[in-house]
């Protein structure tokens, strides 16, 4: 799969690089129309041109056309027509026009219909078979409604399975792809968050399982800190009821920065509680964790990642442009204008 944009190496293009560019551009956007990639393009190069010293020769739109013809053609990108976008998770609009994506996404909808098939099958074989296949999922950027299809197996499928799912849904959220009903998707996260922590606190767990746990506790944070959910407070009153182990807790999520914000915000309530706690432990581990949290606020690469990671997709998420395929803006202002 082509890297992930990286804003800093793509002004650095040359024109004869611009297959490239535009691969890396649909690489991390999933979806563009010919007019915003164009746009994207022109952007990038005009950053470029604007911090050298040298005169540049004008890209023209007819280069940049010819360019999107030729990955057309030799079938590196793929044109979503209207009558395909329900198989790609796109919302209907009235507006005709297609969208552009890589070819490696041509063959996901029917590959992923086919593993989740054979993970509601009773053959074990095929359960099998296809927690492998779930797992090689992690390197893959769903889309939005087969992360939502992921999620509504949570409270259905193996422990072992829904471990897996968590790990997909991680990998995705940091891939900036979430699911398409983000409101049904939290509920079935904090329902799962529920039967891991009880998992957790079980007496004689071997090492390995309680490793296992602890990491699919941290992802399951780490989303929900990400969509900004307050429930995080909660459950950290609730851990320091159970632990008072500062270092425990932080390995079980608490340390992610994408929770700091919540934390930070819930100052007092959360001041207030420390001064109830009965154990002088637990009240010194709570004042970590604060201290913890406000470090990370004040750390440059926390707000970097937060602001232009996660921040703005939410944002227009409760605007409601993110609709039904999550993280797509461009898509959603179609529907916001008809």
């Amino acid at each position: 799969m082509v890297n992930e944009r990286n804003e800093t190496n793509l002004a650095e293009y040359e024109t004869n690089d611009l297959d490239v560019l535009i691969l890396n551009l649909l690489g991390n956007q999933t979806f563009l129309k010919r007019g915003s990639l164009i746009e994207e393009i022109e952007k990038i190069m005009n950053q470029k041109r604007g911090k050298s010293k040298k005169k540049k020769e004008y890209l023209s739109k007819a280069t940049l056309h010819r360019h999107l013809d030729y990955l057309l053609n030799t079938k590196q990108i793929i044109r979503i027509n209207h009558k395909d976008f329900v198989k790609f998770g796109i919302p209907s609009t009235k507006k005709r026009e297609g969208y552009y994506t890589l070819q490696i996404y041509e063959q996901i909808p029917r590959y992923y219909d086919l593993v989740i098939s054979s993970l509601k099958s009773k053959d074990p074989i095929k359960k099998k078979s296809a927690l492998i296949e779930i797992e090689s999922m992690g390197k893959i950027k769903l889309l939005p409604i087969q992360l939502t299809e992921l999620s509504n197996l949570l409270l259905k499928e193996d422990y072992l399975i829904t471990q897996s799912i968590i790990r997909i849904l991680y990998n995705n959220f940091i891939k900036l792809s979430y699911p398409s009903n983000l409101e049904k998707f939290q509920d079935n996260l904090i329902k799962y968050y529920a039967i891991v922590n009880k998992n957790l606190r079980e007496e004689n767990i071997t090492q390995g399982t309680l490793q296992s746990n602890r990491n699919t506790k941290a992802s399951i944070l780490f989303i929900l800190g990400v969509l900004k959910n307050h429930v995080i407070i909660e459950f950290l009153k609730d851990d320091l009821l159970n632990s008072n182990k500062f270092d425990e807790l932080l390995e079980e999520g608490y340390r992610w920065w994408a929770l700091a914000p919540i934390i930070e915000s819930h100052r007092a309530d959360l001041l207030e509680f420390q001064n109830k706690l009965p154990l002088e432990p637990s009240r010194l581990t709570l004042l970590r964790i604060r201290a913890e949290a406000s470090k990370r606020m004040n750390e440059s690469y926390h707000q970097k990642s937060l602001e232009s990671m996660y921040e703005t997709r939410y944002i227009e998420y409760k605007k409601g442009l993110m609709g039904k395929a999550g993280g797509f803006s461009e898509i959603y202002e179609d529907n916001k204008e008809n």
